[in-house]
């Protein structure tokens, strides 16, 4: 089986579960996951940089998140390695992994609409982050807008229909 990992700020007590994403939580997919590497940085910005208020305004999830955990220490804990820590984490951190995610949908138009291929041909993992994220309080416009693109006007039927 091996040892799963979640990435946890235990400064801000908030964490990102991959088993919530279309991510392994093996270290090695872990690591190379181009939805981690695109999302990290965002957490870990600092307000000094150039784009930081560019991207401040892109919307709610990135209102929130943008440079939420910057110059906070990030650690990835291991169910086995670090198995009481992360037990710790697992049921009193906030677990941000869906609203982090948002921000994809915010920022990242051209990986959105690789996503939302991705769920037309029916990849339900895709299918069930989307789902997600479009329930959240805040669902990102430019998401509602491909959804109703790719899956029309009844596009939350459609959506649940494809999950099941």
């Amino acid at each position: 089986m091996g040892q799963y990992f979640l990435i946890a700020n235990q400064n801000k007590q908030q964490f990102i579960d991959p088993f919530r994403l279309p991510v392994s939580e093996k270290i090695s997919a872990l690591l190379n996951s181009d939805l981690i590497n695109t999302l990290l940085p965002y957490l870990i910005v600092g307000s000094q940089n150039r784009q930081y208020l560019k991207f401040k305004e892109a919307g709610y999830y990135t209102q929130k998140y943008l440079g939420a955990w910057y110059g906070d220490p990030v650690d990835l804990l291991g169910d086995y390695d670090e198995e009481e820590q992360s037990w710790i984490v697992r049921s009193e951190y906030e677990n941000i992994s869906i609203e982090i995610s948002a921000i994809v949908f915010e920022l990242k138009l051209d990986l959105m609409y690789q996503i939302l291929e991705e769920t037309e041909s029916g990849s339900r993992c895709w299918l069930e982050l989307i789902r997600a994220v479009a329930d959240l309080d805040h669902p990102p416009v430019s998401l509602l807008h491909g959804l109703k693109e790719l899956f029309g006007g009844s596009w939350k039927d459609e959506l649940y229909r494809r999950i099941g």
